[in-house]
């Protein structure tokens, strides 16, 4: 049950950087010395596959920024993030080679049952 709750605690608590230092101290205090060797390196991969996302993150929000500025208004939609609205200017290109909105929804609708 401890390494239950654990995983569930590391889950909740990653939201900063800062607080990944002390979340993963707090963790590996709650693991049972029984399974430590087998969990520690677990956790340890965890941590750094979270810090390679956040890098990743990054880099994408840079490239939707600097290369695809028209991608700024969309991104304001709260709840849609930046690989979806990159997929979805991307899948576009250019707006005006479309005849009407609803040709662009066929595009979008195409693309998404092959996809």
């Amino acid at each position: 049950m401890a390494v239950l709750n654990s995983s569930q605690f590391i889950g909740r608590a990653r939201s900063t950087a800062k607080s990944r230092s002390h979340t993963s101290r707090l963790v590996r205090e709650q693991v049972p010395s029984r399974i430590s060797s087998a969990l520690l390196p677990l956790l340890e991969e965890i941590e750094n596959l979270t810090v390679r996302i956040h890098e990743y993150d990054k880099q994408i929000e840079e490239l939707a920024t600097t290369k695809y500025p028209r991608t700024e208004l969309m991104r304001q939609i709260r709840g849609v993030g930046v690989v979806t609205i990159l997929a979805f200017a991307l899948t576009i290109d250019d707006p005006n080679r479309f005849s009407s909105e609803s040709r662009s929804k066929e595009l979008l609708w195409l693309a998404a049952e092959v996809g």
